[in-house]
């Protein structure tokens, strides 16, 4: 007897923009938020979930301009765009907050309000 399988569901990638503040997400999708990240100028970001039981943050990735060995004992090449990536992992909504610092101080600030739902 052949039992056929259900075809595997990709999950949904969600790129946040600045100019967002609501978004509806299926449990399962990924968000990014892209930043500039150059730590030897003091450009860099944070962010505050409100409940890490609707959405977690994964990993933050960092795509630095140069390479590792364009960058080797250079000073200030650290130029690069940092991505935080959460999870959508259970169904309701929470706030996501976005601070953009420039030498400790915030230069932007985004609110967003995700609401998670079952796909």
């Amino acid at each position: 007897m052949q039992v056929e399988e259900e075809p595997a569901q990709a999950s949904s990638a969600i790129t946040l923009g600045d100019l967002q503040t609501e978004i509806t997400a299926p449990v399962g999708a990924e968000l990014y938020y892209a930043y500039p990240d150059h730590a030897s100028v003091g450009y860099g970001a944070v962010f505050e979930v409100e409940d890490p039981q609707i959405i977690q943050h994964l990993r933050t990735d960092v795509a630095f301009e140069q390479s590792k060995a364009d960058r080797a004992g250079k000073t200030g090449a650290d130029k690069a765009t940092g991505t935080f990536v959460f999870k959508a992992v259970a169904p309701g909504t929470t706030g996501l907050r976005i601070t953009r610092k420039f030498r400790g101080e915030t230069e932007y600030e985004a609110a967003f309000t995700i609401t998670v739902v079952e796909p």
